[in-house]
């Protein structure tokens, strides 16, 4: 399952230098570490166990991803309310003032984590000199602000309000981490232009993941991709075999496709005769087979993004007849049907999670456990 807060290859390494931005605090550390959390109140929730069904607001799978890695962080959730006919970002600038004012009264938090974004494309904004570019983007930041403030629709107004405010929390000497955005390389989160924050893309393994936004903004890439493991008493997330998530705060269903682990792949194979199942109206038959990620890719039956992604996961993917989606992860080993989205051969996954929302509260939590351990 892909996780992205829309509001929110080569290799590199874990930690790029930070071009600027802060990474400690200007301030003694707190103990315990104080940690700010700002996201969206939940709509939806994130399913944990990969049967479909929500089981966990995103902030607080966030929030439990930074305590995994820093366990003694003390985490605030500041979160914003989707009101109707309301920007929710103007609430979300009164919340980084807030902040702000706070640690400019003496009252601090060691760091402040943000998993969303504001989706925009490059071709969106007009530069007046310039085609604004992955490239050029780091050095066009106040040339966007500008053009924001300006632009008649007036629909991107409400933007420079939340950069300030951000930027000055920033001046008080707090380390800001922003998810990069799951948009692509094609894309980009109008957060990107936040100067002096630590924007986080997500790397996949010890590449960087292609759902990741990536520009010349981004100077730290961090895991963003989690493999859901069942373990005594519930779900691992973080690979210590101790789970961050509890049997009782799941739905506890059968995983999506789960069905096919363990079966002949040569009995359960898709071709292109079993694809004229997708066009009938009753698809659960299509749900009996494994589909080869290249059929789908050349059927064109996935998302440019999605076809770009699937092959991280396995070569084969199930069908979800309910919303007539695909589900990644699947692989053939010893000729039959395995669920193994990272490859590492556990037996116990049941699901996956990614997003650069989740690289943001580890690189906000490693950062932290390194500054108390010295």
């Amino acid at each position: 399952m892909h996780i992205t807060t829309r509001f929110a290859a080569g290799f590199r390494p874990l930690f790029q230098g930070n071009r600027g931005a802060q990474k400690h605090s200007n301030h003694p550390l707190n103990h315990p570490p104080k940690v700010a959390l700002v996201d969206l109140v939940a709509t939806s929730k994130v399913d944990i166990d990969g049967d479909g069904i929500g089981d966990m607001p995103h902030h607080e799978l966030v929030r439990r991803i930074l305590k995994a890695y820093c366990p003694s962080a003390q985490v605030t959730k500041l979160l914003t309310q989707l009101s109707p006919g309301k920007h929710p970002e103007r609430q979300i600038a009164e919340v980084f003032n807030g902040i702000a004012e706070q640690a400019e009264g003496g009252n601090y938090y060691d760091a402040v984590c943000i998993p969303l974004g504001i989706e925009s494309k490059y071709s969106d904004i007009e530069l007046p000199d310039r085609e604004l570019s992955p490239k050029n983007i780091i050095n066009q930041r106040a040339a966007i602000n500008r053009e924001l403030n300006d632009e008649t629709e007036k629909r991107w107004q409400f933007i420079p309000p939340v950069v300030a405010a951000i930027e000055r929390l920033i001046k008080t000497g707090t380390p800001v981490y922003i998810a990069a955005g799951n948009y692509g390389s094609d894309a980009f989160s109008f957060l990107n232009v936040v100067h002096q924050a630590i924007q986080v893309g997500a790397l996949h393994g010890n590449r960087k993941a292609p759902y990741s936004v990536d520009n010349s903004v981004i100077n730290r890439w961090e895991q963003g991709f989690y493999e859901v493991s069942k373990v005594k008493g519930g779900y691992d997330l973080t690979g210590d075999n101790v789970p961050e998530v509890l049997d009782s705060e799941v739905s506890g269903q059968v995983s999506l496709g789960h069905h096919l682990v363990g079966k002949p792949a040569s009995q359960v194979m898709a071709n292109e005769k079993t694809l004229e199942l997708l066009a009938k109206p009753d698809k659960a038959h299509a749900a009996q087979f494994l589909y080869p990620i290249t059929l789908l890719r050349q059927h064109h039956l996935l998302s440019d993004l999605y076809d770009a992604e699937c092959l991280l996961y396995g070569d084969y993917a199930a069908f979800n007849p309910k919303t007539s989606g695909f589900i990644p992860g699947f692989r053939v080993k010893s000729g039959r049907v395995v669920y193994d989205p990272g490859d590492t051969g556990k037996l116990n996954v049941v699901n996956y999670l990614s997003g650069t929302s989740l690289a943001a509260p580890k690189a906000t939590a490693i950062d932290l456990q390194r500054q108390l351990v010295g």
